[in-house]
């Protein structure tokens, strides 16, 4: 049940408390019985109705919406200022309806002694009116709805309390998970950083090895060129025929 549901219950309850304060309020005559039983129920379904009012108040602040909220606080605001009334009529219903019970007796003692009541007893004046009997039975009808109002406010506040815990601990695991990508958001920087280094790195490794490459291939030219190259030019000068300071100096090249 809806908090604006039970709201409305508690304020159906309060009306149906208010038609008993007046009727106890213009209580006259009849047992003190009645009077007894009219208290009873009205201070139950006082006590029910606030108590039901607190479970309400409770369970709104579990609202999330901000507008449904203060229109339900509002309506509390007023049930509970309504309650508040409805207890101090009742406590002037109470005192009328003992003045009232007082006068009631103080009538059957006079006729009693004035032997003029016309057959009229103390037991048929404490007989209880069809009236009374009906009032009664709807303020017995009324606490078993206040309790019953009751009973579904505390299923519901618990539910409440069950959905917050699961709540909770969904929160926590949200931001356990959380957490954990963080660190894996950071590994995975770290990562990054040193897939970075490494292709940088072997950038500077390919180029060395090109170099060494390059001087190696460079070196062999020239062994190439001084070892195979220029004696065979210079056997070829000497086979042709030149002067004697070139076959002197192929003659060293060839040695």
């Amino acid at each position: 049940m809806s908090s604006k549901s039970l709201l409305s219950t508690i304020s159906s309850s309060h009306k149906s408390t208010l038609a008993l304060i007046s009727r106890l309020s213009k209580l006259d005559g009849g047992s003190a019985s009645v009077q007894s039983e009219l208290t009873e129920a009205i201070r139950g379904a006082l006590k029910d109705a606030e108590d039901s009012l607190a479970e309400v108040v409770e369970q709104i602040s579990y609202e999330r919406d901000l507008a449904t909220r203060e229109v339900l606080e509002v309506k509390t605001s007023k049930l509970r200022d309504d309650l508040k009334s409805a207890r101090i009529a009742y406590r002037k219903a109470l005192l009328q309806s003992k003045k009232n019970l007082e006068s009631s007796a103080r009538r059957e003692r006079e006729l009693l002694l004035g032997g003029g009541g016309g057959g009229l007893t103390p037991d048929s004046l404490r007989h209880r009116t069809p009236s009374d009997q009906a009032v009664l039975e709807a303020s017995s009808a009324l606490t078993t709805s206040l309790h019953r109002t009751h009973d579904l406010l505390s299923t519901s506040l618990h539910q409440s309390s069950v959905s917050l815990e699961a709540l909770a601990q969904s929160s926590n695991t949200l931001t356990a998970l959380q957490e954990r990508y963080g660190a894996f958001d950071r590994l995975l920087g770290v990562s990054r950083r040193l897939v970075g280094v490494l292709e940088r790195q072997d950038w500077v490794d390919r180029w060395c090895i090109l170099g060494g490459l390059a001087f190696f291939l460079g070196v062999c030219a020239w062994i190439f060129w001084r070892r195979v190259v220029r004696k065979g030019v210079r056997a070829v000068a000497f086979l042709t025929g030149g002067n004697g300071v070139v076959t002197s100096v192929v003659r060293d090249e060839l040695q």
